[in-house]
């Protein structure tokens, strides 16, 4: 599949999925800006923000992981998978276009 066909598709569950869990007002933006420069076909943007989101990722997962409340801990696990995907595609995708 594209990666913009991925990301159309995609996209707007992984950013739902990150807005449920978060009140980080930063991570929220950033979910919301990855929403719409997927639209766009900003692939530039796309990278800061999807790179941003696998940081937060990184550092809170084992988090979600421990949460006993928390119902949708495989969601988190597929969209931090997701997110670096997207990342080595739109890498792939620059360094063919060099």
């Amino acid at each position: 599949m594209e990666l913009h066909e991925f990301v159309k598709y995609e996209v707007i569950g992984l950013a739902n999925t990150i807005n449920e869990y978060t009140r980080d007002f930063y991570i929220r933006n950033y979910s919301k800006i990855l929403v719409e420069s997927a639209q766009n076909n900003d692939f530039d943007q796309m990278e800061g923000v999807v790179n941003r989101l696998l940081d937060w990722y990184k550092s809170t997962i084992e988090k979600i992981r421990c949460d006993k409340y928390l119902y949708n801990k495989h969601q988190h696990e597929k969209s931090m998978q997701m997110l670096q995907s997207i990342s080595e595609e739109i890498r792939r995708v620059k360094v063919a276009k060099e």
